[in-house]
Parts: C-alpha cells; structure tokens; sequence
C-alpha cells in the first residue's frame, strides 16, 4: 500500500508539470478559473476482502450508489486544497454467505443468513486537488484526500436447524444469532484521477474514478438463541447478549459523473 501511495503522489505532481512544456495545448489559465463546487453520482464497488467476489471474503458486499459533493480552491495554476462529503451504499450477498458456509456443515443441515438494510459509508475529507487543462474544453483532474470515514454494518440473522440421529438419541440443532445495525469512524484517505468538459467558462460535466479506504473495527451486539451440539453430542446453549467486532477493510471504488460551477 506504500508502494500504491508513491505511485498516486508521483502521479498528482507529474500531470500538472506534463502539461508546461506544451504551450500550443495549454490555454491560458489566468482567464479561466479552477476554483470550482460539484456534485456527482454514480457506482461504488467493493474491494478486496470487503467485496463479495473473494473467496476469502468478510464483507460479502455487493455494488451500490455513491454521490459526493466537493469543492476546491486553487492556490497556483495547477494546484488546489479541497474538500469532499462522500456517501456509499452496498448491498450484501445473502446468498454468497450461505454458499460458502453451507460447503463446511452437514448436508442435511440448513443453514440461512437474512441482512437488514445495506452497508452505508460516509466520509469527509481535504486533501490535495490537481488540474491541467488540455484545451479551452477539458481539464484532466487529480486528488488525494484523507480524513473521517464513518461505516455501518446491516442487521444479520443467522439461523442453523439440523435433526439427526447420535448414539440411538435424537438430537436436534436449532440455533439463531441476531447481529444488531452497529456503526463507528475511523480516518482513512480516498485517491482519484478524472475529466472535466467544459462546454462554457462557468460549469463543466465531471467524470470520476475514485478509490478509497478505510479500516473500521466495529463492536456490535449479538443476541444469541438455541441449542447446537459438536461432533460428540455435547450441547451448548445461547450466551444471550454479547458483543462482537466487525473488523475490515472497507475497500471501493468510485465511478461518478456529474457538474461542477467554476467560482
């Protein structure tokens, strides 16, 4: 992650200075403001192990809306200070979560998972804005932002009902969990690259990907119920109320379009 972070701040210094040296593409900026507010939306997309693709996934999150609202003051001809409110929803793959659990229970067993509501992010962050313009019409735009991301986690219900027989007795697993909505904030930074068109000298169309990042160990409550027995026929009963953590990545990209009004 280092490695990507060199590689994005290398990238923000080289595109505005890329642009010096070609004076025919270049247009004045002096006559053209930068200082700009917009407003965008589009897809957000889990990734890593928050993303519901993995194999070893903890997230099981599914793509989702995004929007984001930023705005940015330009110090310089090519660099700027900002700031953004973003706000992601992703959807869960109930039936991912089942897929993999079920490969590692008993077939004649049944096993379900019901989510509540959708993962939500939000975040509000000030950072780095860079801009190059290759044309009186387009603009190929830089950030890198960092500050407070706040994550929430749905509701889970978790149920496991199995009959079978042990030793000559019946026995029956009938277990519920029930994780309660839980949500906490940590810092964490997003990093994008995008295209500005500007069809006059006061509003452009945007167009955006973005990628961001936070690690969030959220503490839930977890009503347990039921009784499960292991492999030698020994029960144990629901704890009742516990506590549990959520700890992960909470990983995606952002692709967005919209308008922004140059100030």
């Amino acid at each position: 992650m280092k490695r990507a972070w060199f590689i994005v701040i290398c990238l923000l210094l080289i595109i505005p200075f890329a642009g010096i040296s070609q004076d025919v593409n270049v247009f004045d900026d002096d006559e053209n403001s930068k200082t700009f507010f917009g407003i965008n939306a589009g897809f957000s997309f889990p990734a890593g192990s928050y993303s519901s693709v993995n194999s070893g996934s903890t997230g099981f999150a599914l793509p989702g809306p995004g929007a984001s609202a930023e705005g940015a003051i330009f110090f310089s001809k090519f660099f700027g200070a900002g700031l953004r409110l973003d706000y992601n929803r992703h959807f869960v793959a109930d039936n991912k979560i089942v897929e993999i659990n079920t490969q590692s229970i008993p077939e004649n067993a049944v096993y379900d998972v019901k989510s509540s509501g959708m993962y939500e992010v939000a975040s509000l962050m000030t950072g780095l804005y860079t801009s190059m313009s290759i044309n009186n019409w387009l603009q190929i735009n830089g950030k890198a932002l960092y500050g407070p991301h706040l994550a929430r986690i749905p509701e889970f219900e978790i149920s496991y009902y199995r009959e079978y027989e042990f030793n000559g007795q019946d026995i029956v697993d009938d277990w519920t969990e029930l994780h309660e909505a839980a949500g906490d904030w940590q810092f964490g930074y997003l990093v994008g690259f995008g295209v500005r068109l500007n069809p006059s000298r006061s509003w452009a169309f945007n167009i955006s990907l973005d990628y961001a990042e936070s690690y969030q160990e959220i503490e839930y409550i977890s009503n347990e119920s039921g009784v499960i027995h292991d492999e030698i026929g020994t029960a144990y009963y629901g704890a009742g109320v516990t506590t549990g953590f959520f700890n992960q990545k909470f990983r995606y990209m952002l692709l967005t379009g919209g308008l922004s009004i140059f100030l």
